[in-house]
């Protein structure tokens, strides 16, 4: 039956014979033979810690606290289930968007063809004054106005 520790603090590794933790990581204690320094294992690696920065608990709570930091299935569960629903709402967004670019394309279409078709008439405007010899302007005046020659 291994024996484990509890860290206390976070610990930082100076050296390479050094291995880091944070408060509460489960350790294994391979060796405390040495009042200041303990070898342990974490994360398949071995280690030296400073003593006063862990705790010997029984082996029984150790598995039970390992148990409890290792994430249930349901969360990932949970988790797929969230980015899915993000998955499909910026679907649903980014389909909006793709329908109000078509649409704002469409309005600017209309306009730049407005703006052809009245630029067209003015042309056309203009050519016919050009056209049309002042006596002939007068005539149209008058027949526009409702007056009779």
């Amino acid at each position: 039956d291994k024996e484990c520790v509890v860290a206390l603090y976070d610990y930082q590794e100076k050296t390479a014979r050094e291995v880091s933790m944070k408060k509460g990581d489960i350790l294994t204690l391979l060796n405390s033979t040495n009042k200041d320094w303990w070898k342990v294992e974490t994360n398949d690696r071995q280690g030296f810690v400073p003593a006063a920065y862990v705790k010997r608990i029984d082996s029984h709570k150790a598995s039970q606290e390992l148990l409890a930091q290792t994430p249930e299935v349901d969360s990932v569960a949970q988790n797929q289930n969230a980015l899915d629903e993000k998955y499909d709402e910026m679907m649903k967004k980014g389909e909006e968007r793709r329908q109000k670019l078509e649409d704002s394309i469409h309005r600017y279409t209309l306009l730049r063809e407005a703006h052809e078709l009245e630029s067209w008439i003015n042309d056309k405007e203009d050519d016919l004054r050009i056209r049309i010899s002042p006596a002939g302007e007068s005539i149209m005046r008058s027949v526009y106005m409702g007056n009779e020659l």
